[in-house]
């Protein structure tokens, strides 16, 4: 997806209703003649405006489908209540059925499930339904749900829920600078292709913060986005042709988990993965891009390529401190995988380590890893690495027990053992440098 394309959509997705010229203005006040929010709606006709005066409203409201493009505006701290008597549930707070409806300003709580209805706090069965500038909390269920395409979440506040935001058939959402607070899960896209999150702000999250599902989500953009302490995993991603760009991940159990295809992911900064799992985890997927990430202080494996992967390129990233003695910094499964430049310094354990088949590495370089810099299994074939370099690693700078493993143009500088080789190779050019000067290499 292209720079412009993307913005037109943002352009597009949040640009105001226009209120006809002879559209009414109808007032709600808690003491005026419409004392409730309901009575408001039910006295507009398409395209009016209903505004509230302050107060708390105990209440559960219906934008039935012929107020089409209807407004239903805050005037002060409007709270729309919707714990039933004797806090029994009474559902969604607010159920809006008509197209083009907008909702500004209004703050949303205690929405109760009940036997055949969810505790959601706005249930968007319409289509191209705006939410401005809302904030909803303390609600059995999700905040928003998104069932209809050309949504818009903007500026809204969620706290205190299982699940902040769902969509569900929501065709081209954008959710816009959103903040999210003590939940469950911040976001879960079961069926929308073409949903935007740009700027959302995740904090205290006890599950996977986002997820992507298989079915009908392809072309999933979450960029300028932050996640902070969250338990599980920020983003559990399934659809194809995603984009995850320019993400900031701190003290979380890991960034991404992918199974999808055709995804790119760049320019994401990732510190304190706390013992969950990888940063990164690519798993079922062919033909993704990673690029230009920056990973430090991770726990465990800072970028894990399952053995269902496959023609994955990595390229540009850094890696900080990183793995254990149980855990590589870089663990590599799958088959014709392609690293160019990646970079690791200081791991805990391996710094980078090979399995399956078939993967090329350009110009990488392994940098003060505890215990191998590049460690080519057993279980590993056709391995090569042109133009590598590994660097006062505690064990083997380079180690190979693979087959037909090419080391071109390498380089072992102060490692422990330089080179280690119980496998087979096609190419063996490597320079060793220990204090500037050439040594032999040394063969366990």
């Amino acid at each position: 997806m292209s720079m412009r394309s993307l913005a037109i959509r943002l352009a597009t997705c949040m640009t105001a209703i226009v209120v006809s010229a002879d559209a009414a203005v109808i007032k709600v006040s808690k003491n005026g003649a419409l004392t409730t929010i309901q009575a408001g709606i039910d006295a507009a006709s398409a395209g009016d405006v209903v505004q509230i005066g302050a107060g708390v409203y105990s209440e559960i409201l219906t934008v039935d489908v012929t107020r089409v493009g209807i407004t239903l505006k805050a005037k002060g701290k409007v709270v729309l209540d919707a714990l039933g008597p004797l806090g029994v549930g009474l559902g969604p707070a607010i159920t809006v059925e008509a197209a083009s409806v907008r909702l500004q300003g209004l703050t949303i709580r205690n929405a109760g499930s009940t036997g055949n209805f969810d505790g959601i706090g706005i249930l968007a069965l319409g289509s191209n339904i705006r939410v401005e500038k809302c904030s909803v909390s303390n609600c059995d269920d999700f905040g928003v749900v998104l069932a209809a395409a050309g949504g818009l979440l903007s500026r809204c506040v969620f706290r205190s829920l299982v699940d902040a935001i769902a969509v569900d058939g929501g065709n081209g959402s954008v959710i816009d600078r959103c903040v999210v607070r003590g939940v469950d899960g911040a976001l879960k896209l079961d069926q929308g292709t073409s949903v935007v999150v740009d700027r959302l702000d995740v904090r205290q999250c006890e599950s996977n913060a986002v997820e992507v599902g298989a079915t009908n989500t392809g072309g999933f953009v979450l960029r300028d986005s932050k996640f902070e302490c969250v338990s599980e995993t920020c983003v559990v991603l399934e659809g194809d042709d995603a984009l995850i760009e320019s993400n900031r991940f701190r003290s979380v159990g890991g960034a991404l988990v992918l199974a999808s295809n055709d995804c790119i992911v760049r320019d994401n900064r990732i510190d304190f993965v706390t013992s969950f799992g990888a940063a990164f985890s690519i798993g079922t997927t062919t033909n993704t891009r990673v690029e230009a990430n920056v990973i430090r202080d991770c726990a465990t494996a800072a970028i894990l390529l399952e053995s269902t992967s496959t023609g994955a390129i990595l390229s540009d990233n850094v890696v900080l401190r990183a793995g254990d003695e149980n855990f590589v910094a870089y663990q590599v499964f799958g088959t014709n995988h392609v690293l160019e430049r990646e970079r690791v310094s200081f791991a805990g354990g391996d710094a980078f380590r090979f399995d399956g088949i078939d993967h090329e590495l350009f110009d990488c370089v392994a940098l003060d890893a505890a215990v191998d810099g590049f460690d080519v299994l057993s279980s590993a074939d056709f391995v090569s690495l042109d133009g590598c370099l590994a660097r006062r690693c505690a064990a083997e700078g380079l180690e190979n027990s693979g087959t037909l493993t090419n080391f071109n143009q390498c380089t072992a500088d102060q490692n422990r053992i330089d080179f280690a080789n119980d496998g087979t190779f096609v190419v063996v050019d490597v320079t060793f440098v220990t204090g500037g000067a050439a040594t032999p290499p040394q063969i366990d």
